[in-house]
């Protein structure tokens, strides 16, 4: 869509991939070594599954009954359950803790898939 493409665009000299329409099997092996920022979708929980480091975020949805549960996954929830009510600051603080945690357990450079 539009919005991936500006993201693109605006993203291609960075060490960020994206991965598109990729088989089930295939994004997890990409997830397995990354780190992922996502929202409460069936993704987040292969993400997780996987072993990717997750920074989740939540709105209307309860993540103490839908987020995944294991020591990679951050959850930032939004009291008001609007998304855009976050806090960025909080997010990215939560990115830098994902980003530290990968880095320490990983040898390999940091790359980052979407």
């Amino acid at each position: 869509n539009a919005e991936t493409e500006a993201l693109e665009r605006h993203w291609k000299n960075r060490e960020v991939h994206f991965a598109k329409n990729l088989p089930l099997p295939q994004l997890a092996a990409v997830l397995e070594r990354s780190i992922f920022i996502g929202h409460d979708s069936g993704i987040s929980h292969l993400a997780a599954a996987a072993g990717a480091n997750c920074v989740l975020l939540f709105g209307p949805t309860n993540p103490n009954v839908w987020a995944p549960r294991n020591n990679n996954v951050r959850v930032l929830s939004a009291q008001s359950g609007k998304l855009s009510d976050l806090e960025i600051a909080s997010v990215e603080a939560a990115v830098g803790t994902a980003l530290r945690s990968y880095e320490t357990k990983n040898s390999e450079p940091n790359v980052s898939w979407l």
